[in-house]
């Protein structure tokens, strides 16, 4: 029987260099995704929570002030 396709033993090995070399690269891009992910959801939490701060003490200040009217 002959091979349609003859690989030779560097060809194959090229290919499997090629394929592990895909995969590493593709777990250390997806590593750095998550971590630049996560950075990302931290800085937004902090936003947020910072914003929600400072809303509750205008609301605050709002009702402070709203008590000195004379109605």
């Amino acid at each position: 029987m002959i091979p349609i396709f003859p690989l030779t033993k560097e060809a194959v090995q090229t290919i499997f260099n090629g394929a592990l070399g895909a995969m590493t690269f593709g777990a250390y891009a997806q590593f750095q995704n998550d971590k630049l992910r996560e950075l990302n959801n931290q800085i937004q939490e902090r936003k947020m929570k910072d914003m929600l701060d400072e809303r509750e003490k205008k609301f605050t200040q709002m009702l402070k002030d709203s008590r000195m009217w004379p109605f």
